[in-house]
């Protein structure tokens, strides 16, 4: 991560497993720059502490493919939020990919579409 914050890129992802909460964290303190996507509305999204500074100076930005009146996250809303991460990434990686899991499935999809 240090070096992709110095590079200036832009980390897209739900931030939604440990890993990704971590790697959130680290960018954040490095004073990168991330898209969080959410897979639920945005009508009680509510920032944790540390994202409060970095959406105010704009190093943060909270987007969601669902529409307002979705509150919880749902395997159908999970996979929304991935099409829209992927559709939104240069360049995709994904330390872990379980088998026959449905994220495998789309960035199957996503290496035939000329995705790396």
């Amino acid at each position: 991560m240090p070096e992709w914050v110095k590079a200036g890129r832009v980390i897209v992802s739900g931030f939604h497993s440990p890993l990704e909460q971590q790697v959130l964290r680290s960018v954040l303190r490095r004073k990168g720059h991330v898209v969080k996507v959410l897979a639920r509305g945005m009508t009680d999204y509510r920032p944790q502490p540390e994202e409060r500074e970095p959406l105010a100076v704009g190093r943060m930005l909270v987007i969601t493919a669902c529409p307002p009146e979705v509150r919880r996250t749902t395997r159908e809303t999970a996979l929304a939020r991935n099409e829209l991460v992927l559709a939104l990434a240069a360049e995709i990686v994904a330390p872990y990919v379980a088998d026959e899991s449905p994220l495998s499935a789309l960035l199957e999809k996503s290496a035939l579409a000329g995705r790396r």
